[in-house]
């Protein structure tokens, strides 16, 4: 009798194992809220992905050609979660608004160089047009002379870590020494100016820029060790906040001046960018140029190929208002994203001469408004409470 009864008991027993297992099994295999998801072709690959900002914890599903690895990253702020993200402040997201608007749907990536035209002169008067909107030069202005000392001391606030700014990409409040490149919360060193590593934070360590980035009459503060990156805050008298305006991270960006930044990369082909801010630090209007040294197999001898793409308005003009003849000298090349005219070098000096200009008036406009941490305070000693 009992005999009889002990392979059905295990068939139930079996049976709740089963069970059990698909139901909680499928809990651990949910993606996470808040996560990056990467696919992954090998261990390799996974393992030089880790984050380095925090503590990772890694779930992986195993597929038959791919790994997917769900990667969170905990800051050391146990209500703070965190994952490694630049928002929305790289050329890289402008261009994908870009893209979204169709300036490349109907152009593709020549073969050769030598399929690509020179523009003729109808459509330079437009490029030239289009450009004369454009003003290159920045500003490094400080804003209202009443307010520039009173600013400064609530900014050294902010450096000494005695209140929180808002992350307005990530929705987060974050204490500088625990903020991307500044961060100092786990055990590693952090690039500083001029000083190689340090594993402290001090304000001590970094350069400060400190003008009316957003033209408001009000200053801000721009952070930085002189190489890696630009951090700016803005600060709001009326809630008595301090806010990310916007960051220029690890990259090749760098300030123009007042709501303008310049970008230089690569040899060949030499790219160059400009781009315009809005009032709330958002990309507003970007421009492109490069330089390109390539073999000319109809001629064979080294040439060199000028373009530059149209100004991009984000809220504006798009390429559906070109005529076809002018889309049929336009080509994609460099930035899949962005398309291109050919132009001569004459052409090409032409449309950049007040961009270079523009950079080298950059450097001296930053000389006068560049502080050290000790110089920042004696700034704040202007403003007489």
């Amino acid at each position: 009798m009992y005999s009889k009864r002990i392979p059905s008991l295990f068939a139930i027993v079996i049976c709740c194992f089963i069970i059990y297992t698909v139901l909680f099994g499928v809990q651990k295999l949910r993606i996470p809220e808040n996560t990056h998801k990467v696919m992954m072709h090998n261990e390799a690959d996974s393992n030089s992905s880790q984050n380095n900002n925090g503590s990772d914890t890694q779930r992986k599903i195993e597929g038959e050609d791919t790994t997917i690895c769900i990667v969170e990253v905990i800051s050391s702020s146990d209500e703070n979660k965190r994952t490694d993200s630049y928002g929305t402040t790289s050329p890289d997201d402008y261009t994908d608004k870009v893209g979204e608007k169709g300036w490349n749907e109907d152009y593709k990536e020549p073969t050769q160089i030598e399929d690509i035209k020179n523009v003729d002169d109808d459509t330079f008067k437009i490029i030239k047009e289009a450009y004369s909107k454009i003003d290159f030069f920045g500003e490094f202005e400080k804003g209202h002379d009443e307010l520039y000392g009173f600013y400064a001391r609530q900014y050294l606030r902010l450096l000494n870590c005695e209140v929180t700014f808002f992350d307005k990409y990530t929705q987060e409040s974050y204490y500088l020494f625990e903020f991307r490149e500044m961060d100092y919360t786990w055990d590693h060193q952090v690039p500083i100016y001029g000083q190689g590593l340090s594993d402290t934070y001090d304000p001590n360590n970094y350069l400060y820029y400190y003008f009316d980035v957003d033209i408001d009459g009000e200053p801000e503060l721009c952070i930085t060790n002189g190489s890696r990156f630009v951090y700016i805050f803005k600060y709001n008298l009326d809630f008595d906040i301090f806010t990310l305006w916007f960051e220029i991270p690890p990259s090749h960006l760098a300030l123009l001046g007042s709501r303008k930044l310049w970008l230089s990369s690569g040899t060949s082909p030499l790219h160059m960018a400009y781009y315009q801010l809005d009032q709330n630090g958002d990309y507003e209007i970007s421009a492109e140029f490069s330089v390109e040294g390539y073999h000319n197999t109809l001629t064979n001898q080294d040439d060199v190929m000028y373009s530059l793409s149209l100004p991009v308005y984000i809220s504006s003009t798009n390429d559906k208002e070109l005529s076809d003849s002018i889309k049929d000298l336009m080509f994609t090349r460099y930035n899949e994203r962005l398309s291109y005219f050919r132009v001569t070098k004459e052409q090409w000096e032409e449309i950049t001469n007040d961009y270079f200009k523009a950079r080298v008036l950059a450097e001296e406009g930053i000389a006068e408004i560049i502080y050290t941490y000790q110089e920042l305070l004696r700034v704040s000693e202007m403003w007489i409470g």
